[in-house]
């Protein structure tokens, strides 16, 4: 390029080789390609970190939500224990047991209200569901260490292994004697029947039945010595 020197009618031209400005040039294309690069990089990084942290917490939102709603579908709505459908699951647990030849010793046991009808017609129905909840601990407070399911609307069933199996017993005649004493007061009682596996039962049902049949004769010698 040309420059005029002051004062003077001189002028400077100044050649500068083309390469070198080629080269200039090509130096800041290659920084600017450079910086360009490691921004997109960093960009995409952080976007792979948001959507990974985002992805993973509709996850842990979706499989808390899946889970309550598992522990919902198998809880009875009136008393919070198990019920039918909680309660054919652990049937089909056992049923496989009984198949593959690893079941461990169960028992089960039936209980059946007294007196629900009763307090429906001259209470009304919300009383009938008060009596229930009351029937309800009542076998909960004896069976802690066991599932309890709601098996009907006034039918429980009780399946039993560990320490409440071992002081299966005991805590049957315990059950019956607060049944006895409650029924003389007024308060929510229970025939109970029991029945543990036996190597004949082909599926749990079998077992089901026989502590069925015991509960029902419970319930005719209650029912007898009123």
């Amino acid at each position: 390029f040309d420059s005029p020197v002051p004062e003077t009618d001189w002028m400077i031209t100044v050649m500068i080789p083309k390469s070198l400005v080629n080269n200039q040039i090509d130096g800041i294309r290659e920084e600017t390609m450079t910086r360009s690069s490691i921004q997109i990089a960093v960009t995409c990084a952080a976007l792979l970190i948001f959507f990974g942290i985002l992805g993973a917490m509709t996850y842990s939102d979706s499989k808390a939500k899946l889970e309550a709603e598992r522990v919902i579908a198998n809880k009875d709505a009136l008393t919070g224990v198990g019920n039918k459908y909680a309660y054919t699951r652990k049937e089909a647990e056992v049923n496989k047991e009984i198949r593959n030849g690893t079941v461990r010793p169960y028992a089960i046991v039936v209980c059946d209200l007294n007196g629900l009808k009763q307090v429906n017609d001259t209470r009304g129905h919300k009383a009938g569901d008060a009596y229930i909840c009351e029937a309800c601990r009542l076998i909960c407070e004896l069976y802690d260490h066991s599932p309890v399911y709601r098996v009907g609307g006034d039918e429980f069933a009780v399946f039993l292994r560990g320490p409440d199996y071992e002081h299966r017993d005991e805590l049957l005649m315990e059950l019956n004697r607060i049944s006895d004493e409650n029924i003389q007061s007024g308060k929510a009682s229970v025939a109970a029947g029991m029945a543990g596996y036996e190597p004949a039962d082909q599926e749990m049902h079998d077992t089901f039945g026989r502590a069925d049949e015991r509960m029902y004769d419970r319930k005719r010698q209650m029912k007898k010595g009123k």
